[in-house]
Protein backbone atom coordinates (compact mmCIF):
# COMPACT_ATOMS: atom_id res chain seq x y z
CA UNK A 1 0.00 0.00 0.00
CA UNK A 2 1.57 3.29 -1.04
CA UNK A 3 1.98 6.07 1.51
CA UNK A 4 1.29 8.56 -1.27
CA UNK A 5 -2.34 7.46 -1.45
CA UNK A 6 -2.92 6.35 2.13
CA UNK A 7 -3.50 8.12 5.42
CA UNK A 8 -1.32 6.27 7.90
CA UNK A 9 -2.13 6.37 11.60
CA UNK A 10 0.37 5.50 14.32
CA UNK A 11 -0.94 4.29 17.70
CA UNK A 12 1.60 4.36 20.54
CA UNK A 13 0.86 2.69 23.88
CA UNK A 14 1.94 3.80 27.31
CA UNK A 15 4.83 1.91 28.86
CA UNK A 16 6.97 4.23 30.97
CA UNK A 17 10.69 3.80 30.35
CA UNK A 18 9.91 1.21 27.67
CA UNK A 19 8.74 4.11 25.51
CA UNK A 20 12.19 4.13 23.94
CA UNK A 21 10.93 1.17 21.87
CA UNK A 22 8.63 3.64 20.08
CA UNK A 23 11.65 5.68 18.99
CA UNK A 24 12.99 2.62 17.18
CA UNK A 25 9.63 2.14 15.46
CA UNK A 26 9.86 5.77 14.32
CA UNK A 27 13.27 4.99 12.82
CA UNK A 28 11.81 2.10 10.82
CA UNK A 29 8.95 4.24 9.51
CA UNK A 30 11.29 7.04 8.52
CA UNK A 31 13.61 4.62 6.69
CA UNK A 32 10.62 3.32 4.72
CA UNK A 33 9.48 6.83 3.85
CA UNK A 34 6.22 6.32 5.81
CA UNK A 35 5.02 9.55 7.42
CA UNK A 36 2.05 9.06 9.77
CA UNK A 37 -0.30 12.03 9.67
CA UNK A 38 -2.59 10.76 12.45
CA UNK A 39 -0.81 9.98 15.72
CA UNK A 40 -2.64 8.73 18.80
CA UNK A 41 -0.68 8.13 21.99
CA UNK A 42 -0.92 7.50 25.70
CA UNK A 43 1.71 8.39 28.30
CA UNK A 44 5.21 7.59 26.97
CA UNK A 45 3.66 6.87 23.59
CA UNK A 46 2.07 10.30 23.65
CA UNK A 47 5.47 11.91 24.21
CA UNK A 48 7.05 10.11 21.26
CA UNK A 49 3.95 10.82 19.18
CA UNK A 50 4.12 14.51 20.01
CA UNK A 51 7.73 14.71 18.91
CA UNK A 52 6.79 13.11 15.59
CA UNK A 53 3.82 15.43 15.16
CA UNK A 54 6.13 18.38 15.76
CA UNK A 55 8.35 17.26 12.90
CA UNK A 56 11.23 15.78 14.86
CA UNK A 57 13.43 13.28 13.05
CA UNK A 58 13.52 9.72 14.38
CA UNK A 59 17.19 10.23 15.28
CA UNK A 60 16.35 13.26 17.44
CA UNK A 61 13.54 11.39 19.19
CA UNK A 62 15.88 8.48 19.87
CA UNK A 63 18.55 10.78 21.28
CA UNK A 64 16.01 12.35 23.62
CA UNK A 65 14.97 8.96 24.96
CA UNK A 66 18.56 7.77 25.25
CA UNK A 67 19.61 10.87 27.18
CA UNK A 68 16.96 10.52 29.89
CA UNK A 69 17.74 9.29 33.37
CA UNK A 70 15.15 8.91 36.10
CA UNK A 71 16.21 12.21 37.70
CA UNK A 72 15.36 13.95 34.41
CA UNK A 73 11.81 12.62 34.57
CA UNK A 74 10.56 12.62 38.16
CA UNK A 75 11.40 13.75 41.65
CA UNK A 76 9.96 12.48 44.96
CA UNK A 77 7.77 14.88 46.89
CA UNK A 78 9.48 16.30 49.97
CA UNK A 79 6.56 17.39 52.16
CA UNK A 80 7.07 14.61 54.69
CA UNK A 81 4.98 16.51 57.24
CA UNK A 82 1.93 15.58 55.14
CA UNK A 83 2.80 11.88 54.90
CA UNK A 84 0.68 11.07 57.96
CA UNK A 85 -2.83 12.54 58.04
CA UNK A 86 -3.84 13.39 61.65
CA UNK A 87 -7.51 13.22 60.63
CA UNK A 88 -6.99 9.53 59.96
CA UNK A 89 -6.56 8.99 63.71
CA UNK A 90 -10.11 10.14 64.34
CA UNK A 91 -12.81 7.68 63.44
CA UNK A 92 -16.15 9.02 62.25
CA UNK A 93 -18.76 7.97 64.90
CA UNK A 94 -21.19 7.06 62.12
CA UNK A 95 -18.68 4.52 60.81
CA UNK A 96 -18.40 2.98 64.27
CA UNK A 97 -22.18 2.62 64.47
CA UNK A 98 -22.42 1.12 60.99
CA UNK A 99 -19.58 -1.26 61.78
CA UNK A 100 -18.05 -0.87 58.33
CA UNK A 101 -14.48 0.35 58.94
CA UNK A 102 -11.67 -2.21 59.05
CA UNK A 103 -8.01 -2.06 60.05
CA UNK A 104 -7.18 -1.70 56.36
CA UNK A 105 -9.37 1.39 56.15
CA UNK A 106 -7.67 2.79 59.22
CA UNK A 107 -4.18 2.33 57.79
CA UNK A 108 -5.12 3.88 54.47
CA UNK A 109 -6.77 6.84 56.19
CA UNK A 110 -3.49 7.55 57.99
CA UNK A 111 -1.59 7.91 54.72
CA UNK A 112 -1.87 11.57 53.77
CA UNK A 113 -0.22 11.46 50.35
CA UNK A 114 -2.23 10.67 47.23
CA UNK A 115 0.82 10.59 44.94
CA UNK A 116 4.56 9.98 45.34
CA UNK A 117 6.43 11.81 42.57
CA UNK A 118 6.05 14.98 40.55
CA UNK A 119 6.97 15.36 36.88
CA UNK A 120 8.52 18.83 36.99
CA UNK A 121 11.93 17.63 35.73
CA UNK A 122 10.29 16.10 32.65
CA UNK A 123 8.18 19.21 32.13
CA UNK A 124 11.24 21.45 32.26
CA UNK A 125 13.10 19.20 29.83
CA UNK A 126 10.24 19.10 27.33
CA UNK A 127 9.72 22.87 27.47
CA UNK A 128 13.43 23.36 26.83
CA UNK A 129 13.51 20.89 23.94
CA UNK A 130 10.37 22.33 22.32
CA UNK A 131 11.34 25.95 22.81
CA UNK A 132 8.26 26.69 24.91
CA UNK A 133 5.14 25.15 26.42
CA UNK A 134 3.12 25.00 23.18
CA UNK A 135 3.51 21.97 20.90
CA UNK A 136 4.48 23.24 17.41
CA UNK A 137 2.51 20.54 15.59
CA UNK A 138 2.95 20.43 11.83
CA UNK A 139 -0.06 21.75 9.94
CA UNK A 140 -1.00 18.50 8.20
CA UNK A 141 -0.66 16.30 11.29
CA UNK A 142 -3.22 15.28 13.88
CA UNK A 143 -2.13 14.49 17.43
CA UNK A 144 -4.47 12.76 19.90
CA UNK A 145 -3.47 12.29 23.56
CA UNK A 146 -5.45 10.01 25.87
CA UNK A 147 -6.07 10.76 29.55
CA UNK A 148 -8.67 10.21 32.28
CA UNK A 149 -10.40 12.87 34.35
CA UNK A 150 -9.66 12.16 38.00
CA UNK A 151 -13.02 13.18 39.48
CA UNK A 152 -15.28 11.28 37.09
CA UNK A 153 -13.14 8.54 35.54
CA UNK A 154 -14.25 9.80 32.13
CA UNK A 155 -11.81 8.96 29.32
CA UNK A 156 -10.69 12.12 27.58
CA UNK A 157 -8.86 12.79 24.32
CA UNK A 158 -6.95 15.98 23.80
CA UNK A 159 -6.54 16.71 20.07
CA UNK A 160 -5.32 19.58 17.94
CA UNK A 161 -8.31 19.22 15.60
CA UNK A 162 -11.83 17.74 15.77
CA UNK A 163 -12.53 14.22 14.58
CA UNK A 164 -13.81 13.71 11.06
CA UNK A 165 -15.51 10.33 11.45
CA UNK A 166 -19.09 9.50 12.37
CA UNK A 167 -19.96 10.97 15.82
CA UNK A 168 -20.27 8.41 18.59
CA UNK A 169 -17.61 6.02 17.35
CA UNK A 170 -15.15 7.26 19.97
CA UNK A 171 -16.59 6.73 23.48
CA UNK A 172 -14.23 9.29 25.02
CA UNK A 173 -14.83 12.99 25.44
CA UNK A 174 -12.77 14.89 22.87
CA UNK A 175 -11.30 18.24 23.85
CA UNK A 176 -9.93 20.20 20.90
CA UNK A 177 -7.20 22.55 22.09
CA UNK A 178 -3.89 24.14 21.31
CA UNK A 179 -1.87 21.30 22.80
CA UNK A 180 0.89 22.00 25.30
CA UNK A 181 3.45 20.16 27.41
CA UNK A 182 0.84 19.96 30.18
CA UNK A 183 -1.41 17.86 27.93
CA UNK A 184 1.51 15.46 27.49
CA UNK A 185 1.98 15.25 31.25
CA UNK A 186 -1.75 14.78 31.83
CA UNK A 187 -1.56 11.69 29.64
CA UNK A 188 1.50 10.48 31.61
CA UNK A 189 0.45 10.95 35.26
CA UNK A 190 0.14 7.36 36.50
CA UNK A 191 -2.44 7.28 39.35
CA UNK A 192 -0.90 7.16 42.82
CA UNK A 193 2.60 7.41 41.41
CA UNK A 194 2.55 10.88 39.86
CA UNK A 195 0.80 14.10 40.75
CA UNK A 196 -2.38 14.65 38.69
CA UNK A 197 -2.14 17.44 36.13
CA UNK A 198 -4.52 20.38 36.26
CA UNK A 199 -5.79 21.77 32.95
CA UNK A 200 -8.51 24.43 32.93
CA UNK A 201 -9.66 23.53 36.42
CA UNK A 202 -9.93 19.77 35.81
CA UNK A 203 -7.38 17.18 36.97
CA UNK A 204 -6.19 14.33 34.78
CA UNK A 205 -4.42 11.00 35.10
CA UNK A 206 -2.61 8.73 32.68
CA UNK A 207 -4.81 7.29 29.90
CA UNK A 208 -3.71 3.77 30.89
CA UNK A 209 -6.88 3.56 32.99
CA UNK A 210 -9.19 3.71 29.97
CA UNK A 211 -7.21 2.96 26.83
CA UNK A 212 -3.50 2.32 27.03
CA UNK A 213 -3.47 1.47 23.33
CA UNK A 214 -5.62 4.34 21.99
CA UNK A 215 -6.89 2.81 18.76
CA UNK A 216 -10.26 4.57 18.76
CA UNK A 217 -8.53 7.92 19.13
CA UNK A 218 -6.85 7.33 15.77
CA UNK A 219 -9.95 5.87 14.12
CA UNK A 220 -11.81 9.10 14.83
CA UNK A 221 -9.65 10.74 12.14
CA UNK A 222 -10.37 8.24 9.34
CA UNK A 223 -7.02 6.66 8.50
CA UNK A 224 -6.64 4.06 5.73
CA UNK A 225 -4.15 1.97 7.66
CA UNK A 226 -2.84 1.86 11.20
CA UNK A 227 0.39 0.76 12.86
CA UNK A 228 -0.26 -0.20 16.49
CA UNK A 229 2.70 -0.35 18.88
CA UNK A 230 2.20 -2.24 22.14
CA UNK A 231 4.34 -2.20 25.31
CA UNK A 232 4.81 -5.92 26.03
CA UNK A 233 5.11 -9.19 24.07
CA UNK A 234 2.08 -11.35 23.39
CA UNK A 235 3.55 -14.49 24.95
CA UNK A 236 5.88 -13.64 27.86
CA UNK A 237 7.81 -16.44 29.57
CA UNK A 238 5.83 -18.08 32.36
CA UNK A 239 7.41 -17.62 35.76
CA UNK A 240 5.85 -17.37 39.23
CA UNK A 241 6.50 -14.21 41.27
CA UNK A 242 9.02 -14.50 44.13
CA UNK A 243 8.81 -11.00 45.62
CA UNK A 244 6.15 -8.34 46.10
CA UNK A 245 7.84 -6.36 43.33
CA UNK A 246 7.44 -9.38 41.07
CA UNK A 247 3.73 -9.49 41.87
CA UNK A 248 3.23 -5.83 40.93
CA UNK A 249 5.30 -5.96 37.75
CA UNK A 250 3.67 -9.21 36.61
CA UNK A 251 0.20 -7.79 37.24
CA UNK A 252 1.07 -4.64 35.26
CA UNK A 253 2.44 -6.73 32.41
CA UNK A 254 -0.81 -8.73 32.27
CA UNK A 255 -2.89 -5.55 32.24
CA UNK A 256 -0.80 -3.90 29.51
CA UNK A 257 -0.82 -7.01 27.33
CA UNK A 258 -4.57 -7.45 27.68
CA UNK A 259 -5.11 -3.76 26.91
CA UNK A 260 -3.77 -4.18 23.37
CA UNK A 261 -6.25 -6.96 22.64
CA UNK A 262 -9.19 -5.29 24.34
CA UNK A 263 -8.58 -1.88 22.78
CA UNK A 264 -8.54 -3.39 19.29
CA UNK A 265 -11.71 -5.35 20.09
CA UNK A 266 -13.39 -2.19 21.34
CA UNK A 267 -12.43 -0.42 18.14
CA UNK A 268 -13.85 -3.27 16.05
CA UNK A 269 -17.07 -3.23 18.07
CA UNK A 270 -17.60 0.52 17.68
CA UNK A 271 -16.33 0.94 14.12
CA UNK A 272 -17.28 -1.41 11.27
CA UNK A 273 -14.31 -0.23 9.20
CA UNK A 274 -11.85 -2.04 11.46
CA UNK A 275 -10.24 -5.14 10.01
CA UNK A 276 -9.91 -7.44 12.98
CA UNK A 277 -7.66 -9.82 11.05
CA UNK A 278 -5.32 -7.00 10.09
CA UNK A 279 -4.94 -7.84 6.39
CA UNK A 280 -7.17 -5.12 4.91
CA UNK A 281 -9.49 -5.49 1.99
CA UNK A 282 -12.26 -3.37 0.52
CA UNK A 283 -12.81 -0.23 2.57
CA UNK A 284 -11.53 -1.81 5.77
CA UNK A 285 -8.70 -0.19 7.70
CA UNK A 286 -5.57 -2.31 7.55
CA UNK A 287 -3.92 -2.78 10.93
CA UNK A 288 -0.39 -3.90 11.72
CA UNK A 289 0.82 -4.54 15.27
CA UNK A 290 4.41 -4.35 16.53
CA UNK A 291 5.23 -5.60 20.03
CA UNK A 292 8.52 -5.79 21.97
CA UNK A 293 10.10 -9.21 22.31
CA UNK A 294 11.38 -8.66 25.86
CA UNK A 295 9.02 -9.06 28.84
CA UNK A 296 8.71 -6.79 31.87
CA UNK A 297 10.82 -8.44 34.57
CA UNK A 298 10.49 -5.80 37.28
CA UNK A 299 9.13 -2.35 38.03
CA UNK A 300 12.49 -0.95 36.97
CA UNK A 301 11.64 -1.84 33.38
CA UNK A 302 8.82 0.70 33.57
CA UNK A 303 10.15 3.35 35.95
CA UNK A 304 13.97 3.37 35.67
CA UNK A 305 15.07 5.57 32.79
CA UNK A 306 18.57 4.47 31.84
CA UNK A 307 20.37 5.38 28.58
CA UNK A 308 21.87 1.94 27.88
CA UNK A 309 18.52 0.19 28.23
CA UNK A 310 16.81 2.87 26.15
CA UNK A 311 19.31 2.33 23.35
CA UNK A 312 18.65 -1.42 23.40
CA UNK A 313 14.89 -0.85 23.30
CA UNK A 314 15.21 1.60 20.41
CA UNK A 315 17.37 -0.83 18.43
CA UNK A 316 14.85 -3.60 19.07
CA UNK A 317 11.95 -1.38 18.01
CA UNK A 318 13.69 -0.52 14.75
CA UNK A 319 14.46 -4.14 13.93
CA UNK A 320 11.06 -5.56 14.81
CA UNK A 321 9.14 -2.77 13.07
CA UNK A 322 11.28 -3.06 9.94
CA UNK A 323 10.59 -6.80 9.77
CA UNK A 324 6.84 -6.27 10.27
CA UNK A 325 6.66 -3.54 7.62
CA UNK A 326 8.62 -5.68 5.15
CA UNK A 327 6.39 -8.70 5.75
CA UNK A 328 3.24 -6.65 5.13
CA UNK A 329 4.77 -4.73 2.21
CA UNK A 330 4.13 -1.27 3.63
CA UNK A 331 5.91 1.59 1.88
Amino acid sequence: MSSATSTTALVLSGGGARGAFDAGVAQALEAKGIRPTVISGTSAGGITGAMLACGWSAARITELWCSLESRHVMRPRMDLHRLIAPSGLIMDPRELIDGRPTWVDGLLHLFGWTWLFHLRPLRDRLVRELGGEALPIEEDRTLVLSAVEVATGQPVRFANRPSISVPGRDPAETIVADLTVDHLLASSAIPGLFQPIDIDGRQYWDGVLSQNTPVTGALAHDPDRMLIVGPVPTDPPSRPPHTFGDVISLAIAHVLRDAVVQDVRTAAHTDDRVDGDGDGGGDLIEMLTVLPDTPIVGLGDLLDFEPKMSRQLADSGRELATAALDERGWT
